[in-house]
């Protein structure tokens, strides 16, 4: 991997929304853990949101694979892995 298409690999610990299907207990609906743990290469970081990707090539067009944006907001921890 050039050093053009060096990434950072982060752990983002994050609070996603939840939905279930059909009806529950009112108990039920909110014993739900909502917390998502994610690991990534770090695609870009802006004042709003976090972009990581499962998979970065190594050539210098640097593309990703599915690429996920988690907005700042739900963010609970970013922490740093390494660096590839």
């Amino acid at each position: 991997m050039s050093e053009k298409t060096k990434a950072k690999i982060l752990r983002i610990d994050w609070v996603d929304s939840c939905a279930s299907n059909g009806w529950s207990t009112r108990e039920a609906a909110t014993e739900i853990d909502m917390t998502q743990y994610s690991v990534g290469f770090l695609i870009t970081e802006n004042a709003k949101s976090i972009t990581i990707s499962s998979c970065v090539q190594s050539n210098k067009n640097g593309q990703c694979r599915a690429p996920l944006t988690i907005p700042k907001s739900a963010i609970i921890k970013k922490v740093k892995i390494g660096d590839l």
